[in-house]
């Protein structure tokens, strides 16, 4: 089963938006938006090391119609970011699930695991 997990994507806000926020002083960082793609992604830093290359093949992979593709990476090898990259890169929604300390995520909602 593929594992995807992502965070730090939502969709852009308008400029009129954008207007009507106060200033926060960010972190040094961009915001990165796509093409076609509602979506912004915050990023504190460029992907880097085997990331870019990762994010490339997950998009055309997906282009290519692949219904499943892992990711795979020690904790703190970055896929969440790099998740978080192809998601924006390809704005289309996604469904979230991930398993941490027994408990199922799932867009949002939890539930425990017996």
């Amino acid at each position: 089963m593929p594992q995807v997990i992502t965070s730090f994507v939502e969709p852009a806000p308008s400029t009129s938006e954008r207007a009507s926020e106060p200033a926060v002083e960010q972190a040094a960082g961009v915001f990165v938006s796509y093409p076609g793609s509602p979506f912004e992604l915050y990023q504190p830093y460029p992907p880097a090391g085997d990331q870019p290359q990762a994010i490339d093949q997950l998009v055309e992979g997906v282009h290519d119609g692949e219904v499943f593709q892992t990711l795979l990476g020690v904790t703190g090898s970055g896929k969440t970011f790099t998740m978080a990259n192809v998601i924006a890169r390809m704005g289309r929604p996604a469904i979230v699930l991930t398993i941490r300390r027994h408990r199922f995520v799932i867009d949002g909602a939890q539930a425990s695991a017996h």
